[in-house]
């Protein structure tokens, strides 16, 4: 499976998941696709899971 990255090249979808440092703590991150998902190591109900794409955002617990 492909996508288009920001050069408007295909690109091949790795949705294996990494984690990142951030402000403090970690979150877990898909590496290489046109939707990015991104969620805290340690689910709880204080941090939000989110789904992005472009410009747009979703955020939910």
């Amino acid at each position: 499976m492909h996508y288009r990255n920001e050069k408007n090249e295909w690109e091949e979808i790795d949705n294996s998941l990494e984690t990142l440092s951030d402000h403090g703590g970690s979150k877990i991150v898909n590496k290489h696709n046109d939707l990015k998902i991104e969620f805290p190591s340690r689910l709880s109900t204080q941090e939000d899971i989110h789904v992005s794409k472009d410009k747009y955002k979703i955020s939910f617990k």
